[in-house]
């Protein structure tokens, strides 16, 4: 009774679905009022255009005259593609993982949640249990002095996290839990210096907020090194 003719960028771009009312009585005289479900929250603009399909009885006349192309095309554009990302940063889709104790981790669409992450996605750990390790490849091209900042998730089900460079934690476990999805401000977990070449960021989960879900997830949007 209903299907999705066309997605493009996993709803980012035209998509085309359909749905029969075969099996629905829906009694009107003259007019009828139904909402379409919006994907993405209202800070992502949409474009809607709706086709009704309505059925003549044999001998009748038809009151309605063809729409033409003009009301039919060119109201979108390719700038509704564009995706917001963070300058200067290392996204946490991208990075390498080397190993982790347990769960799993994939990558994850952000853009279905209010607020926003850079490049749309994070890295996204689920399945852990406290005292799991995740570790990740982290990238330094130039060597020097940088103070180490992310951008993370905190959602109700997330967890509490240490953070660790090259197997020294940077500062305070952090607490990942909120009532709903949200997107951190960037945090400043300290100051490193850094040789050139790959080092490893580790990510422990040490418990949860009581409050929480105990599911213990964690989401990574960036890492960002800012030079001192």
């Amino acid at each position: 009774f209903h299907n999705q003719t066309l997605c493009m960028n996993n709803n980012k771009g035209h998509v085309s679905v359909n749905r029969w009312h075969i099996a629905d009585n829906i009694p009107f005289w003259q007019s009828l009022e139904a909402c379409i479900e919006k994907y993405f929250p209202n800070d992502r603009p949409t474009l809607y255009a709706a086709t009704v399909f309505w059925y003549l009885a044999p001998g009748g006349e038809d009151p309605y005259r063809p729409v033409g192309p003009e009301d039919r095309a060119g109201y979108w554009d390719e700038s509704m593609l564009a995706v917001w990302r963070a300058k200067g940063v290392l996204e946490g889709e991208r990075l390498e993982v080397l190993s982790r104790t347990g769960g799993q981790t994939q990558v994850q669409g952000m853009a279905g949640f209010a607020g926003r992450w850079s490049n749309d996605a994070q890295l996204w750990w689920t399945g852990a249990k406290p005292g799991d390790r995740l570790e990740l490849a982290l990238p330094v091209e130039r060597a020097g002095r940088y103070a180490v900042k992310i951008r993370c998730t905190r959602a109700v089900d997330y967890g509490v996290a240490r953070i660790l460079l090259d197997g020294r934690p940077l500062g305070e476990p952090i607490d990942f839990y909120h009532d709903g999805v949200v997107a951190t401000d960037e945090l400043t977990l300290g100051e490193a210096e850094l040789p050139a070449g790959r080092h490893r960021l580790t990510v422990e989960i040490t418990g949860a907020n009581p409050k929480a879900v105990k599911a213990y997830m964690f989401g990574l949007d960036y890492v960002r090194l800012e030079p001192r």
